[in-house]
């Protein structure tokens, strides 16, 4: 239903955002990487909007290696984060939008954790994964690549 795709969208909008900072945050906390946590956001402009392979972005963000780079993109981390957080926002808003006598039964609200796992999987996180397994692209179009650009575009 509309209302639902609408809601869908505003949480995962929230959850890109919510997901790359606390991404951030927890690469300041890494012991040799941290202070390339400042970078987090300009290798994800790099993967998403420029489609740059990892081996390029070295010379560019003077970083050592690619091993460094793919520890502090650690994109496949960034996405689960993100799905975590979507899972998460979509169980708490599904009793708003089916009412109350729905919404205060816990049994209920578990008996949907599966579907919604197998709802945000196909509809987001299964082709994000799938997409980071193409390495040479000149496109990534995801609809997860999509809020991401979106999220880096408003940034800049």
């Amino acid at each position: 239903s509309n209302l639902l795709e609408q809601k869908f969208d505003k949480i995962m909008k929230q959850s890109v955002k919510e997901g790359i900072q606390k991404h951030i945050e927890s690469i300041k906390k890494l012991r040799k990487n941290g202070k390339f946590a400042n970078q987090v956001i300009p290798l994800l402009r790099l993967f998403y909007l420029k489609c740059m392979p990892q081996k390029e972005m070295v010379d560019i963000l003077g970083m050592n290696n690619v091993t460094q780079i793919s520890k502090v993109l650690n994109l496949k981390g960034l996405i689960n984060r993100i799905r975590q957080i979507t899972r998460d926002k979509v169980l708490t808003a599904i009793p708003n939008i089916l009412g109350e006598e729905f919404g205060n039964n816990p049994k209920f609200l578990d008996s949907l954790i599966g579907p919604v796992d197998i709802y945000i999987d196909e509809k987001i996180f299964n082709e994000a994964l799938a997409e980071l397994n193409r390495p040479n692209v000149n496109e990534r179009y995801s609809t997860f690549a999509l809020y991401i650009k979106r999220y880096l575009k408003t940034r800049s």
